[in-house]
């Protein structure tokens, strides 16, 4: 019996012999900023507090540096040496990022497991650490690349404001034994408009925090 070749396969081996033809020749990386604190209580009977947070709420925590750096070390080791140099060169890297403290702390972190001091970029023999320039659109700035919501359109913030009134009434109606409950667990009045306020209990699980 001749065998039936699946067109998928098909595509998928003529793209596998493309790629080994093809040259890579510019690298465009997007990542968000690491883990971060919540950005306030998430809810008034919350048992943590902000000294479970020693950099301040909102902010980069160990583990969102640990992660942010870990990608830099990915970073090198997939590109380094192949599609630019080993060593920092501001002719062959840019890095951009919006102008958040947690964002711009989290480049510079990236970038310290990119590109480690080595050889004649060592400046100080206790560290491994060599500055690398981020660039931002400039405090309170508009940015259309990577905060496009920066702008303020009186039309835009209309028709969002009446639609979100909209849906707010249909969600209370429909999930209002759930805020019910979440009202009496955690001391505030959730609806709609505020339950995202919760949503950071995510971050103080991920800590094991109680």
């Amino acid at each position: 019996m001749r065998a039936r070749w699946s067109p998928v396969i098909v595509l998928v081996v003529f793209l596998a012999d493309q790629l080994r033809a093809a040259e890579l020749v510019l690298l465009l990386a997007i990542w968000r900023h690491g883990d971060r604190a919540p950005g306030q209580l998430p809810y008034p009977n919350d048992q943590n507090s902000i000294d479970a947070w020693p950099r301040g709420w909102d902010q980069l925590t160990n583990l969102g540096m640990k992660r942010s750096y870990e990608l830099g070390t990915f970073l090198r080791s997939r590109y380094a040496g192949r599609l630019f140099s080993k060593q920092f060169d501001h002719k062959q890297v840019f890095i951009q990022s919006s102008d958040s403290e947690r964002a711009i702390e989290s480049a510079q972190t990236v970038m310290a497991g990119l590109f480690p001091a080595e050889d004649n970029r060592v400046w100080n023999t206790s560290t491994g650490w060599q500055p690398i320039p981020i660039h931002t659109n400039g405090y309170g700035r508009e940015d259309p690349l990577l905060k496009p919501t920066s702008y303020d359109c009186p039309l835009y913030r209309h028709v969002r404001d009446s639609d979100v009134r909209r849906l707010a009434k249909k969600m209370d109606k429909r999930y209002g034994p759930l805020f019910d409950w979440l009202s009496v667990e955690t001391k505030l009045n959730v609806s709609f408009m505020n339950v995202k306020k919760l949503a950071d209990v995510d971050i103080e699980a991920s800590r094991s925090e109680p």
